[in-house]
């Protein structure tokens, strides 16, 4: 009688245990990979959007570099790296949505001043150092992608 009563105990226990475990289950944090799988598509998804604005107007740009970069602080990541990452990342993409707006301030300007040869000059020179600075965030994009790839390959 003891081993009976003991395996219908058991047994009785059985679904509350898978329940528990459900219930369990559905507050477990997403896995390390399931975070950069999360960060990557959205990364990619905003980067597909940002292609896809009109290059002749930088302030569009920039409102869609600050929405990935407000994207990718809505997303919920707890790893310390792939955290630290996504940090790096956000301030990357504000970053170059200031120089695009600086972009638009400076084209706004050649409009205007376009027949005062000193003026023109002056636009020349900010356009090329706002195009250093485009080319810098670009290759720290690029570095960037690989270091993100490189640690979510490994997890």
């Amino acid at each position: 009688m003891t081993t009976s009563l003991t395996v219908r105990a058991l047994a009785s226990l059985v679904p509350f245990a898978l329940l528990t475990g459900a219930l369990w289950g559905c507050n477990l944090p997403p896995s390390v990979g399931e975070q950069c799988e999360s960060f990557t598509k959205t990364a990619n998804d905003g980067m597909k959007k940002i292609e896809a604005t009109d290059d002749k107007d930088p302030n569009k740009g920039a409102e869609a570099f600050d929405a990935l970069a407000s994207d990718i602080g809505k997303l919920k990541i707890e790893d310390p790296e792939l955290k630290k990452m996504s940090e790096e990342y956000q301030k990357l993409l504000k970053d170059t949505a200031a120089v695009q707006r600086e972009l638009a301030t400076m084209m706004k300007g050649l409009d205007a001043k376009s027949a005062n040869v000193a003026s023109l000059k002056k636009s020349e020179k900010q356009l090329a150092e706002l195009e250093a600075k485009v080319d810098k965030y670009v290759k720290e994009e690029d570095a960037f992608t690989d270091k993100v790839n490189a640690y979510c390959k490994s997890k």
